[in-house]
């Protein structure tokens, strides 16, 4: 086989091109959503929660998303109109973007939302999709910072994989942030763990946070939201 010199270069290498044109057309979809889209009113009284379930797993597993989604979410929403959930099964970064401007498309003016992704953790490199592709904890970020930019700071996110905690290590206190709270995981988790574990956390959420929040306005929220132990919230302002 035969092998090619790598071309020296003098000085500095040259910029990928590529990567700052994705990183312009982000920004520039990122601008196009926030001026269609108002962020939420501090005076907005807070009717409705959502628990928006992005799932990105292969055929052959256990759809851990699914499962939350048809026998835990949907039943509570019929017991609570105050409630509502949405599915979206996502196979790459394309698509994931994709769920994200549908979850704000559908959003109610007096809706929150939590983001619940069921997928792969790859550590310090983000999110394994099912296409196995990589979503990077800073392309991920970017996504979630426009949803939280629309619900004006209160996005909840919930990352059900594997060794989650590197995204705290990729937060940039320079931007806006991408999240009021987020619940992580420092370690393998199995899908019993998976199942039980957010079937709780949802229950007691709802009990302790979303019960009582109805008609509730966003500075009451978010006083609220930082109560819940199991979540991490962010030491700057959003």
């Amino acid at each position: 086989m035969a092998h090619h010199k790598k071309k020296r270069i003098r000085g500095r290498a040259p910029k990928r091109k590529r990567h700052r044109k994705s990183r312009r057309e982000r920004k520039r979809r990122r601008l196009v959503l926030l001026n269609k889209y108002e962020p939420i009113s501090p005076d907005t009284d807070i009717k409705k929660f959502r628990i928006a379930v992005v799932e990105s797993l292969s055929e052959d597993e256990i759809h851990t998303g699914t499962k939350l989604y048809e026998g835990e979410l949907k039943p509570l929403t019929v017991s609570d109109d105050s409630l509502t959930a949405s599915l979206h099964t996502v196979n790459d970064k394309a698509e994931f973007e994709k769920s994200i401007q549908e979850i704000i498309n559908s959003l109610c003016g007096d809706e929150l939302v939590t983001l619940h992704v069921e997928a792969h953790g790859a550590g310090e490199e983000g999110i394994l999709l099912s296409s196995g592709e990589i979503l990077g904890w800073k392309d991920f970020m970017d996504s979630c910072r426009i949803l939280n930019e629309v619900l004006s700071g209160l996005l909840i996110v919930t990352l059900s994989m594997c060794n989650s905690l590197p995204i705290l290590g990729c937060i940039d206190p320079t931007k806006r942030a991408p999240f009021k709270a987020i619940l992580l995981t420092n370690r393998d988790v199995t899908v019993d763990e998976v199942e039980r574990g957010f079937i709780a956390f949802y229950r007691r959420t709802r009990q302790t946070l979303w019960g009582e929040c109805t008609d509730a306005n966003p500075k009451t929220v978010a006083k609220r939201y930082t109560i819940e132990k199991k979540l991490v919230p962010l030491q700057y302002e959003s």
